[in-house]
């Protein structure tokens, strides 16, 4: 897990976990990061006490879009989530039809971060995987979000507002990085069956960070 002295990075799939880590190790000071043994997505609930009073940052990306990220990802490479890869993915036999709907309903759906939610609130997996990951937490400091839409300068407000030396620095490597990726229009992707699917398990999210399709 990316923890530094001055904060924690809360890291979902799919959502420029990887670049934000790139970006610090390039930028921050050695002797700014607490090794540690965590998984780089961790529930915060599974930080330690010692390190709950650290400001936490995580990002939440349009769920139309990360679902088109989620699949596009699995064909490419895999996941390393095996109940995932074969339950919803079909070890990747599955279309992106089908991918989604069992991850949005359940049905046929495993994981071990996310089945029981998914099942007990009705909701979709990437709302379920927030849940978990983000809302999980008993330590005493909000978790602050950054939208994927605009993850540079949330990320660099973020930073100086805690005061994190090289704020700009660190920013500007995330702004270069972010640069290089290429996306499509994921909304060519969904007809209204799929479009109206997430919109109705992922309706809590779309709600409190203000998506639309």
């Amino acid at each position: 897990m990316l923890m530094t002295r001055y904060f924690v990075l809360l890291q979902l799939p799919h959502s420029a976990g990887e670049m934000i880590r790139a970006a610090c190790f390039e930028q921050l000071p050695r002797e700014a990061f607490i090794p540690n043994d965590l998984l780089p997505i961790t529930p915060y609930e599974e930080i330690g006490d010692d390190f709950g009073d650290l400001p936490a940052f995580a990002v939440v990306r349009n769920p139309w879009d990360w679902y088109v990220a989620w699949y596009d990802g699995a064909m490419r490479s895999g996941t390393r989530a095996p109940k995932i890869w074969e339950s919803a993915f079909g070890g990747g036999r599955s279309d992106f039809r089908t991918a989604l709907i069992r991850a949005c309903t359940g049905e046929a759906f495993r994981s071990e971060l996310t089945e029981e939610l998914v099942r007990e609130l009705g909701i979709d997996h990437y709302s379920a995987l927030h849940e978990r990951i983000v809302k999980s937490g008993k330590h005493s400091r909000p978790v602050e979000i950054g939208h994927f839409e605009r993850l540079a300068e949330d990320w660099g407000d973020f930073l100086a507002s805690h005061g994190v030396p090289i704020a700009e620095q660190v920013t500007e490597s995330l702004r270069r990085r972010l640069a290089t990726v290429e996306t499509a229009d994921y909304r060519a992707r969904y007809d209204e069956e799929l479009r109206g699917l997430i919109a109705t398990r992922a309706r809590r999210l779309i709600s409190e960070y203000g998506y639309e399709f």
